[in-house]
């Protein structure tokens, strides 16, 4: 009988980066060699946004424990379905994302209800704690959609080196 066991890739990542002296022991081949010797299996979280350094990084930790038998499978992010945050990276794509929905400045403001009078997407800005209306709703549609392609991302990143185990989002808790 296999049982499960969650342990975090991300301490992982410091073997492979050479810095094995900072990995807590949880991630370490002492958790990794009992989990083989009593068929424990082992659900590793990975995670990040698409990037080529976080490409590589994926891709050395699925290839570090592709082999191990206590691998049961890949989780493709932590808590995908968390409340999204607003950054400046966020705040960048969520522009883009809303010229390609509504190609003129026009249309948005429009959509949004009229109140909005912005001249250039570059001017848009979202405050977080709304919970009503077209900006509500499209910044939950963009972080849908964001999600969505990042958790893609990661799949196609393990799948040329290890399509053997099962590679699923982890889901949030009463979700």
């Amino acid at each position: 009988m296999r049982f499960g066991l969650l342990f975090c890739i991300v301490c992982l990542a410091n073997v492979c980066r050479g810095q094995s002296s900072l990995m807590p022991a949880a991630g370490s081949q002492s958790a990794q060699r009992p989990a083989e010797k009593y068929h424990v299996g082992i659900t590793a979280t990975l995670g990040g946004t698409p990037s080529e350094e976080n490409g590589q990084w994926i891709q050395a930790v699925v290839k570090r424990y592709k082999d191990s038998a206590a691998l049961d499978s890949w989780i493709l992010m932590n808590e995908p379905g968390a409340a999204p945050r607003m950054t400046d990276t966020a705040l960048s794509r969520f522009r883009i994302w809303l010229r390609e929905r509504y190609r003129t400045v026009d249309v948005l403001n429009q959509a949004w209800g009229g109140r909005a009078q912005y001249t250039g997407f570059d001017q848009v800005e979202y405050r977080e704690g709304g919970s009503a209306g077209a900006a509500f709703a499209d910044w939950y549609a963009f972080n849908r959609d964001l999600l969505t392609s990042n958790l893609a991302w990661i799949a196609g990143e393990i799948r040329p080196i290890y399509s053997q185990r099962i590679t699923r989002p982890q889901p949030r808790r009463g979700v």
